[in-house]
C-alpha cells in the first residue's frame, strides 16, 4: 500500500482528474479520499484493479485502467497527463501579439561618395596612391 505523502498526493490528483476526489491533494488519507476512492471502486471504471474498501492502491497493480505508476513511485494517468500537457501547450497558442512596425533610418547609415565634375582627373592624380587591387 502506498504510505507516503507524495503517494497519496499522486492518487488524490489522480482521483480528482477522474472526477471522483473533491478535497484537497494534501496527501492525508481521511474521510474525503476514503470516499472517493470507495465510489471509484463502486463505480464499474476500476477493474482489473482490485477494491480494497477506500484504502490507498497497493504498490504494484493491478491499476485501474489508464493509471500507471512512475518511477518514483507515483501514479499518474491519462485525463492527468493531458491536462499537464495542456498546461504546457497553453503558451505556445497564445494570441499572437502584433510587433510594432519600425522604420529604418537611412540618413546617415553610410556615407554617400561626393561626385564632381573633376572625377577623371582625380582619379590620374590618385592613380597609384592606394593600397591593394587598385594601381
Amino acid at each position: 500500500m502506498q504510505t507516503g505523502s507524495e503517494q497519496l498526493k499522486s492518487q488524490q490528483s489522480v482521483m480528482q482528474s477522474r472526477n471522483m476526489y473533491q478535497g484537497k491533494i494534501d496527501g492525508i488519507w481521511g474521510p474525503k479520499s476514503i470516499a472517493a476512492k470507495v465510489k471509484w471502486e463502486r463505480s464499474g471504471k476500476f477493474a482489473p484493479a482490485i477494491p480494497n474498501n477506500g484504502f490507498p492502491l497497493p504498490d504494484r497493480g493491478p491499476f485501474p485502467p489508464g493509471v500507471r505508476r512512475l518511477k518514483d513511485g507515483t501514479l499518474t494517468c491519462t485525463e492527468l497527463e493531458t491536462r499537464v500537457a495542456t498546461k504546457i501547450e497553453a503558451p505556445l497558442v497564445a494570441t499572437p501579439v502584433e510587433a510594432p512596425v519600425v522604420e529604418p533610418k537611412l540618413e546617415g547609415a553610410f556615407p554617400v561618395p561626393q561626385v564632381t565634375g573633376n572625377q577623371p582627373q582625380q582619379d590620374r592624380q590618385n592613380k597609384g596612391k592606394f593600397d591593394g587591387n587598385r594601381k
